[in-house]
């Protein structure tokens, strides 16, 4: 099902000061020379359970630019977002983590399978080194992302190589269901 139609940002809701369509694309951007001072989100406005979402995504900016596509995630009153976030940056450090907004941080990194027990204990299965994912993404280009999620599993693929997985039964933490949004770092 296709969630964005091309032209506008119908279905979607977040701060259209820093949102827009251009050329066909979602854009999110932090306007040279300005700062944001807490992270923004564009939420789309129907909610995911199990699910496969592929995308193209080109990120653009400094080292230390970075966002996220937002899974499963919940929406605060104050516009936020808590829940499971798929990393997004150049590749040089968070590309293809999923990292819990708000709440435990770092659940897997890339080159990994994580399993997370319903006490919260967790153990990761390392098959390939962290930094060998690194040339992956074309920089400053199109690149495509793959998430699939179902019941407690989550796998994430970069431009078709995969990055690593997650199964989570965290009885207090873990969420099956909720809403997709794309991160704006700050």
């Amino acid at each position: 099902q296709p969630l964005f139609d091309g032209a506008t940002l119908s279905g979607w809701r977040g701060n259209g000061a820093l949102y827009r369509v251009e050329d066909g694309a979602i854009t999110g951007e932090i306007a040279a020379g300005t700062a944001l001072d807490h992270n923004e989100w564009l939420f789309w406005d129907g909610e995911v359970a199990d699910f496969e979402l592929t995308l193209e995504y080109r990120i653009t900016g400094g080292p230390s630019a970075n966002s996220g596509i937002q899974i499963r995630c919940q929406r605060r009153q104050d516009g936020t977002a808590d829940g499971l976030q798929a990393d997004l940056d150049d590749g040089t450090t968070w590309l293809g983590r999923l990292y819990d907004e708000h709440g435990r941080a770092l659940l897997m990194e890339r080159g990994t399978h994580v399993s997370i027990s319903p006490d919260g204990r967790r153990w990761a299965d390392e098959f390939a080194p962290a930094p060998s994912f690194a040339s992956i993404p074309k920089k400053d280009a199109w690149n495509t992302y793959r998430i699939r999620a179902t019941g407690p599993r989550v796998a994430v693929w970069i431009n078709g190589v995969f990055f690593g997985s997650l199964v989570d039964h965290d009885a207090k933490a873990a969420e099956w269901a909720g809403r997709l949004a794309f991160q704006l770092h700050s």
